[in-house]
């Protein structure tokens, strides 16, 4: 993982940078990730990207946070460590993360960014289908992006919904009630019952779209 090299490069898209991977032939499929909280520029994002258009995908993962990472300057490239740690406990408990996630937050920024920037960009380049997909506080947004008809599937990995929405005083139940396309959700060992399978945002999905929700649960941490 360390030593992979990325295909592909970063691309300005309106006021974002974004990774943007494209496939080697034109097509009308493409996919939004919303990276961790540590950013595309760390672990296995831009990978991921480039897998997706190996496989027809237009595949774009926008770097939300780069006027103001969560982190800095001990983001870690891969994993975590014992400065981010540390940091990430100065953060939460000084009030500061709240504060930034809210910054970031769908209704206050992140929608605007999504639907306004993105979307419209990638149907320039004859985008007709849409995908999401996010990994910790990514799952957030990706989540979110199934409210819309353009949306026709989201993936979440290690979902963060719970904290996220607490901070953006957002019901993360709410949110799973407003989706309209199929969901793929993994949960970490360590997530709270309520984002487990059959916790309270599994039941949630599954009510509002019957047979169209895929819950499981992973053995790794979080």
């Amino acid at each position: 993982m360390e030593d992979y090299k990325a295909k592909h490069g970063m691309t300005r898209v309106h006021s974002l940078n974004c990774y943007v991977a494209t496939p080697a032939k034109a097509t009308s499929k493409g996919v939004i990730m919303f990276a961790d909280m540590f950013g595309v520029h760390t672990g296995r994002h831009k990978q991921f990207c480039d897998m997706l258009a190996e496989n027809g995908y237009l595949a774009i993962c926008p770097d939300f946070l780069e006027k103001s990472p969560y982190m800095s300057p001990s983001t870690p490239k891969f994993g975590a460590s014992k400065c981010c740690a540390l940091e990430f406990i100065c953060l939460f408990v000084c009030g500061t993360f709240d504060k930034k996630t809210r910054t970031y937050g769908w209704h206050s920024y992140m929608r605007q960014k999504v639907m306004e920037e993105l979307v419209p960009f990638m149907k320039i380049k004859g985008i007709q289908t849409f995908g999401a997909v996010g990994f910790c506080w990514g799952t957030y947004g990706s989540m979110h992006c199934a409210e819309f008809p353009e949306f026709k599937a989201c993936v979440g990995y290690h979902p963060s919904n719970e904290g996220f929405c607490k901070a953006t005083k957002e019901d993360d139940l709410e949110v799973c009630r407003k989706i309209k396309c199929p969901q793929l959700m993994f949960a970490t060992k360590l997530e709270s019952a309520r984002w487990k399978p059959d916790g309270e945002a599994h039941k949630a999905c599954e009510a509002t779209l019957p047979g169209k929700v895929t819950w499981k649960s992973v053995e790794q941490n979080h």
